[in-house]
């Protein structure tokens, strides 16, 4: 490999570590991003490597829940750099670095996790090109969390004076730690196949926090992080000969929480401008609640594909029963996806997600 590309790769990398914290949130359902083909790693670590390309460096963030907590909204970003090598015959060794930090609350409870992954893409089916060529991917990862809370930013009813807010006054409560670190473990697999162009389907399943670590911040408590179980599936299917629908289908599973999400976009590419596609669809969710499944939202996303790069904009239309605390206010996210082009012709061919 030649020394520019070990200086992409540090200086990736090193811009990646910018966007990682100390700061982590608690028990509950992992932060995930409606946008879920733009955070590929963070999906499922059969999908690192899975681009056509030599190496990709995604980048995400999401902010909803404005309204109510005002100043302190919860707030994710993801970033991930994977890279990808030739292995025998027709497949493909990846390697990954994937990072996610999610903040929450006058509290500042919060989330963060780091892992390194590899993936081997195995060649089963097809030849060279786009027509009937299938892989069958396999990924891991491992890494280090963190879970963690700022005490001290929060307010108890022994602290008011009958005036006013005095935090001098003790609280009266027995604190914890502000932080736990703790080992995760991360795998996946994925089949996808392309029938020609613009034509392709995909499936994929995964299981995150396979170790279900240790999260408590209390030493006389125990609480576990439930492990993460994913399904996703979709694929292209070209309706005219600049258009096709990209359809997508994700189901979450993890402790009591259930999630589906379920849509399409339009894809749109014309010739006159190059390396040009534009995007526009729509996602249903549902989630599970108290009397059975219910709506959650409907994500409106818009993305712009220009050469290397895809931009991606997406707003949550809440349509449960928080949308009348949130003032109508969904959630807004986006994404930005930079695939470096290979130096070799041919290579792996991939679906669009």
């Amino acid at each position: 490999m030649k020394n520019y590309t070990f200086r992409y790769l540090f200086v990736i990398a090193l811009a990646t570590f910018c966007f990682q914290t100390s700061d982590v949130q608690a028990q509950g359902p992992d932060p995930r991003f409606s946008q879920m083909n733009a955070g590929p790693t963070q999906l499922n670590p059969a999908l690192i490597g899975v681009f056509e390309g030599q190496f990709r460096v995604a980048f995400n963030y999401r902010d909803q829940y404005r309204a109510i907590f005002q100043d302190v909204p919860y707030k994710t970003v993801g970033a991930s750099f994977d890279m990808k090598f030739n292995a025998l015959k027709r497949d493909f060794f990846s390697v990954g670095l994937t990072m996610l930090s999610d903040k929450a609350g006058d509290s500042q409870f919060s989330q963060s996790q780091t892992s390194l992954g590899m993936s081997y893409m195995k060649h089963i089916a097809g030849g060279r090109g786009r027509k009937d060529v299938q892989y069958l991917i396999a990924g891991a990862q491992i890494g280090i969390g963190q879970t963690g809370i700022n005490w001290n930013s929060l307010r108890w009813s022994t602290q008011f004076d009958g005036n006013g807010f005095d935090g001098s006054l003790p609280t009266g409560e027995q604190f914890g730690a502000s932080s736990n670190v703790y080992m995760d473990l991360n795998a996946g697999l994925m089949w996808y196949a392309l029938l020609g162009n613009n034509r392709s389907v995909y499936a994929g399943a995964s299981m995150h926090h396979i170790n279900s670590p240790e999260i408590s911040l209390f030493e006389d408590q125990s609480e576990n992080l439930y492990s993460r179980y994913t399904l996703h599936a979709g694929g292209e299917i070209r309706v005219g000969r600049d258009v096709s629908l990209l359809p997508g289908a994700r189901f979450l599973y993890q402790g009591p929480s259930l999630e589906t999400q379920v849509g399409t976009s339009l894809r749109f590419t014309n010739r006159d401008f190059g390396d040009v596609a534009l995007r526009a669809g729509a996602y249903g969710r549902l989630v599970n609640a108290n009397s059975g499944i219910s709506s959650d939202a409907v994500v409106v996303l818009a993305a712009l594909e220009w050469e290397s790069w895809t931009l991606g904009l997406s707003y949550d239309v809440s349509i449960s029963s928080i949308n009348d605390l949130n003032d109508g206010r969904g959630a807004f996210e986006l994404s930005l996806m930079y695939v470096h082009p290979s130096r070799r012709r041919g290579g792996l061919y991939c679906p669009t997600f």
